[in-house]
């Protein structure tokens, strides 16, 4: 079941989006929750402006990074999808009882 969370939820992009949830973030904010790279999560929101998915808004020396509306809904489909993954996780762990 973990390979199935990492190959869809915990990878790098899945934690950017899931981070923007709470809210708009500058890209340090980003970096030190998803404790990724500061170039990684820089490369990763630019690819998520192209796609459509975050706003970007300059202010001084910062770049906030936001969800819009397509980000929003994909991002809480990866949420829903990684608490439904950690459910089966977690019932899989515990034995079945089977009636006879």
């Amino acid at each position: 079941m973990k390979e199935l969370a990492e190959m869809f939820i915990n990878k790098a992009p899945g934690r950017i989006l899931d981070v923007l949830l709470d809210g708009r973030k500058n890209i340090m904010e980003i970096t030190r929750v998803t404790g990724l790279t500061y170039s990684h999560v820089l490369k990763l929101v630019y690819y998520f402006n192209e796609e459509g998915l975050v706003d970007l808004k300059q202010e001084g020396r910062l770049t906030y990074v936001s969800l819009n509306e397509k980000g929003m809904e994909i991002a809480k489909l990866i949420r829903v999808l990684r608490e439904k993954i950690n459910n089966l996780k977690n019932s899989s762990s515990q034995p079945s009882i089977q009636e006879k």
